[in-house]
């Protein structure tokens, strides 16, 4: 079994744009987390599967991955490499939803920990980072050149993770470069979804899943914090990865 060095918690405050960011990683080769306060927003736009805007708030504390799960922190846990754009520091990529379950209960059994997928909600309000405006970078698309990979300027490939500037919460890649995969089963609407960003537990055989953030095929207009997919549980794209997160 590989061997797994655990740090403890291992913690250091930097800046960033918004707030002190208070960040952690659980094992050498585990992806590098950040403290989430609690907080209160806007989830979602009047059209579409994006509506009703309602509020929400979330009451406590998580941790989320700094960056998209890079090739090598799944290859530290599950011996290979199944991407498409190679490249240790490239998000991983061609992972189905059932496949990063797999993951996450290895990584768990490594380290001791309890990481997980970001619920919709949860991934909605690190997204929008305290903003408003619909793109987290501002009203204007032209912004979102500066905060991800998208199609027309990402060359129809991955790239390493955190080249771009990071959201308002020290968070890299939100919008673009790969999809990212939620914890929730797609429903058409917010009908009902709970106002504390719990997560809520299928009812029926949940077969397609959140995809949030865009990708690097998708065009600047798909990466807004609102913007929503779904993929096949069974499906790997080679441009959907995922980001994990941590209850505290």
């Amino acid at each position: 079994m590989r061997a797994f060095l655990i740090l403890g918690v291992m913690w250091c405050v930097s800046s960033s744009a918004a707030a002190q960011e208070k960040t952690f990683k659980d094992c050498e080769t585990c992806p590098e987390m950040i403290v989430i306060a609690p907080g209160s927003f806007q989830m979602g736009e009047p059209t579409r599967d994006r509506k009703p805007v309602h509020s929400v708030e979330i009451s406590y504390s998580f941790a989320v991955g700094k960056y998209e799960v890079t090739q090598a922190e799944w290859r530290a846990v599950m011996g290979d490499n199944p991407s498409q754009f190679k490249g240790d520091n490239r998000p991983v990529e061609k992972v189905s939803w059932n496949e990063v379950q797999i993951f996450l209960q290895k990584l768990n059994g490594q380290t001791g920990q309890t990481y997980r997928l970001l619920t919709e909600t949860e991934w909605e309000y690190v997204a929008r980072a305290g903003t408003t405006s619909k793109w987290t970078c501002g009203a204007k698309k032209a912004c979102v050149k500066d905060y991800g990979w998208y199609r027309g300027i990402s060359e129809g490939k991955t790239h390493p993770v955190g080249q771009k500037k990071p959201n308002p919460f020290g968070l890299y890649d939100l919008g673009g470069n790969v999809g990212e995969w939620t914890a929730d089963c797609y429903q058409n609407s917010y009908q009902g979804l709970p106002s504390d960003g719990a997560f809520v537990p299928p009812t029926k055989d949940c077969h397609k899943r959140v995809v949030r953030g865009g990708s690097w095929k998708y065009l600047p207009r798909d990466l807004r914090p609102a913007t929503r997919s779904k993929t096949f549980v069974t499906f790997e794209l080679g441009d959907v990865g995922f980001r994990i997160a941590k209850t505290l």
